[in-house]
C-alpha cells in the first residue's frame, strides 16, 4: 500500500484489472472544478473497451461510453472507501500513512480504498512537490547546521530558517535546492568554491555523499539536454494519442501536415543493424538500406552510419568513454549522453526498435509531439478545430482556430516550444557522464540564466504574436508556451507571472533583474505598459504556460496556466472564459 507523504498530491487515479497472471489498464479517475462545483470524471481506456472479456467498473459505468462525469463520487468508487464507523478505520489510516480526518476522496481511494472485494486496483498518479520538510531532511542528511548549509550554498540563513519553520514560502529557494537533490553533481560543483567555510572533515564527508549519488540521477535524461531529450514515455504516450486523432475529421489534415508526418516517421522508423568490421568502412561500401547502422571495428572503434540534417548519409565516430553500447541482448541499445561537442547521431530504445535522429530532429519532434498532444486535448474537450488557420497577416497562420461549443466564439491559438538557451548550454558541463549546471559560468556577462531565459520566452511570445491581426469582436487570441526548455526544465507560476506581468508585484527574492550598462533593471512583463513593444498587450488576450511532467491525456488541459491581459479591460464573463483552457469555451 502506498505510504502517503505530506508533499504528495494525487493528480488522478489509474484503475487496473488484476487477474492471476495479468494486469490490464482500465481507465482513469480525475477530479476538478466545474461551475464552482467539485466534479469527478472517469474515462475508460479505448483498448480496454475493445477487449472481448472487458467488464464494467460498476453499474453506473457501463461499457457503452468512454467518458463519464458526476458531481458526486461514482458509487463504485465510494463503495471502496471504508466507513468511518468501522472500528478498524483508524488502523487503516495509520497503516496507509494518512490522517484519520482526511477528507480528500482521491487520497482515500488511492490508500485505504486501493484494494477491495473486486479485482480492480486503484493506483495514485502523484504530483510530488518539493517542500520545506524535504529541504530540512536534505540539510540534515548532509549533517549541516542552517548556518553551514546557507554558507555552503550561498543562501540567506534568515530565509532558510524561515522556510524550515514555514514562515516563508521560499519557492525560488526550494526550486534551487530541489535541483541539488535531483542532480548531486550540481550541488557538488557549487560547494567546491565555498567549502572553505566549513571544517575539512565535514566538507570531505559531504563531498563523498554527493559523489555517491551520481548513479541515481540519470533517469530519463540519458540522451540530449533538458529540452533536447526524447524519452520513451513521451514517445509511447504521444503515439497512443495519434491513434485517437486518426478518427477525428478535423485532425486528419493536421496529421497529414509535413512536420507532423515527418516527426511520426522518425520514431516509427528503423530497425537497428549492428555489424563488426576490421576497419572503418567507406560510405560507398555500406548498404544504404540499413540506415542506421552501428559498426564496431576490430580495434574497438564505434562508428554510426546514418543521415545528417538534410538527409545525406554520414559516418560518425563515437567516443566510447562518452557512450554506452550494450550488445548483451537484442534489441541492442546505444545511449549517447550530451557533451559540449555532441555527436550528430543518436539512438534511443523505444521498446521494440531503435530510432534514429540527430539533435536538430529531436527538437522538431518534441515540438510536433507537443502540437499532437494539444490537438488531442482539443478533441478531448469536445471542441472542433481548424489547423494552420490563415490570419491574413502576410499569408501567416496560427496553429489552431477553435470554435467554442458554449460561446461560439473563435479562439486563435499559437503554440511555441522552447529549447535550452545558449546560457544554459554554456553553464552545462560533464563529469563522469553526468551533466551538471554551473550558474556562475552563465553569469559571466552579468546576467543569470533565469533572467536571460525569461527574456528568451518573451521574445518567443513576441515573435508568435506578429502572426495575429488586431483584435476584433468574437475572436480571442492566445499564445501557449511549452516551458520544458525554460532554464533547466523547472518552472512555476512565479516565472510565468514575471514573464507576463513583470516583477514589480513579486516579493524581492523572486524579482529578476537584467544588467545593462552597469545598471540592474527589473525585467518587465510583456503585458506591462512600460514594456518597450506594445504588440503583445494590443493583440493577445491571454498567455498560457505548460510544463508537462508525464504526458497524460488531461495534463495539457488541467495543468496549463492562463494569464489574462489586464490592459484590454475585458468583461468579467470574458475573464471567466479565459481563466482555464477550454473550460468555459
Amino acid at each position: 500500500m502506498h505510504k502517503f507523504m505530506k508533499n504528495d498530491t494525487v493528480a488522478a487515479i489509474s484503475i487496473y484489472l488484476d487477474r492471476k497472471k495479468t494486469r490490464t489498464y482500465v481507465g482513469k479517475l480525475t477530479m476538478g472544478i466545474e461551475k464552482e462545483k467539485i466534479t469527478f470524471y472517469f474515462e475508460y481506456d479505448l483498448k480496454y473497451l475493445k477487449r472481448k472479456y472487458a467488464i464494467p467498473l460498476g453499474p453506473e459505468l457501463p461499457l457503452l461510453a468512454k467518458h463519464y462525469k458526476s458531481t458526486s463520487l461514482f458509487p463504485s468508487f465510494q463503495d471502496r472507501i471504508p466507513s468511518r464507523e468501522n472500528p478498524a478505520y483508524a488502523d487503516y489510516c495509520k497503516e496507509a500513512g494518512i490522517l484519520e480526518q482526511e477528507q480528500n476522496p482521491m487520497i482515500l481511494l488511492s490508500t485505504i480504498g486501493k484494494r477491495g472485494p473486486s479485482s480492480f486496483i486503484f493506483e495514485p498518479d502523484l504530483e510530488e512537490q518539493f517542500s520545506a520538510d524535504d529541504l530540512k531532511k536534505y540539510r540534515e542528511t548532509l549533517g549541516l547546521t542552517i548556518r553551514e548549509f546557507a554558507d555552503l550554498f550561498k543562501i540567506s540563513a534568515g530565509h532558510l530558517q524561515r522556510i524550515e519553520s514555514k514562515r516563508f514560502s521560499g519557492k525560488d529557494i526550494l526550486k534551487r535546492i530541489e535541483m541539488y537533490v535531483k542532480f548531486p553533481f550540481v550541488a557538488l560543483e557549487e560547494i567546491k568554491n565555498s567549502g572553505k567555510t566549513i571544517h575539512t572533515e565535514k566538507y570531505q564527508k559531504i563531498f563523498n555523499l554527493l559523489l555517491s549519488g551520481r548513479g541515481k540521477n540519470k533517469t530519463s535524461r540519458e540522451l540530449g539536454s533538458w529540452s533536447d531529450t526524447l524519452t520513451m514515455e513521451e514517445v509511447d504516450r504521444t503515439l497512443d494519442v495519434i491513434e485517437k486523432l486518426k478518427t477525428v475529421d478535423w485532425a486528419k489534415n493536421f496529421l497529414e501536415s509535413k512536420n507532423i508526418k515527418q516527426s511520426i516517421s522518425c520514431v516509427e522508423g528503423y530497425e537497428l543493424t549492428v555489424v563488426k568490421m576490421n576497419k572503418k568502412p567507406a560510405i560507398s561500401e555500406l548498404n544504404k538500406k540499413n540506415i542506421p547502422m552501428i559498426i564496431k571495428t576490430s580495434k574497438g572503434q564505434i562508428w554510426v552510419y546514418g543521415k545528417d540534417v538534410i538527409g545525406e548519409p554520414q559516418l560518425t565516430e563515437l567516443d566510447k568513454k562518452k557512450c554506452n553500447l550494450d550488445f548483451s541482448s537484442a534489441p541492442y541499445k546505444l545511449v549517447v549522453p550530451m557533451a559540449p561537442s555532441r555527436p550528430e547521431i543518436y539512438f534511443t530504445l523505444n521498446g521494440k526498435h531503435h530510432t534514429h535522429f540527430n539533435s536538430a530532429e529531436v527538437v522538431n519532434i518534441k515540438s510536433s509531439f507537443f502540437e499532437i498532444r494539444f490537438a488531442c486535448a482539443i478533441h478531448a474537450a469536445k471542441l472542433e478545430a481548424e489547423y494552420e488557420f490563415k490570419t491574413g497577416v502576410n499569408k501567416k497562420s496560427v496553429d489552431f482556430k477553435i470554435v467554442g461549443s458554449k460561446t461560439r466564439n473563435n479562439f486563435l491559438i499559437e503554440l511555441t516550444s522552447l529549447r535550452d538557451s545558449e546560457a544554459v548550454k554554456e553553464g552545462t558541463y560533464e563529469i563522469d557522464n553526468f551533466f551538471a549546471f554551473n550558474n556562475q559560468s552563465a553569469e559571466k556577462n552579468g546576467n543569470a540564466v533565469e533572467e536571460r531565459d525569461i527574456i528568451k520566452v518573451q521574445n518567443a511570445i513576441l515573435e508568435k504574436t506578429r502572426k495575429f491581426l488586431k483584435i476584433k469582436a468574437g475572436f480571442y487570441h492566445l499564445v501557449v508556451v511549452d516551458m520544458r526548455g525554460f532554464s533547466i526544465g523547472i518552472s512555476d507560476e512565479i516565472d510565468y507571472h514575471h514573464i507576463a506581468y513583470g516583477g514589480k508585484n513579486l516579493d524581492d527574492p523572486y524579482k529578476r533583474h537584467f544588467k545593462k550598462d552597469s545598471d540592474q533593471n527589473l525585467v518587465r512583463g510583456v503585458f506591462e505598459e512600460s514594456y518597450p513593444d506594445e504588440t503583445v498587450r494590443n493583440k493577445i488576450h491571454a498567455l498560457g504556460f505548460i510544463s508537462e511532467k508525464n504526458y497524460t491525456e488531461n495534463e495539457i488541459k488541467n495543468r496549463t496556466i492562463l494569464l489574462i491581459n489586464p490592459t484590454l479591460n475585458l468583461q468579467d464573463s470574458e475573464k471567466k472564459m479565459l481563466e482555464k483552457l477550454f473550460e468555459e469555451w
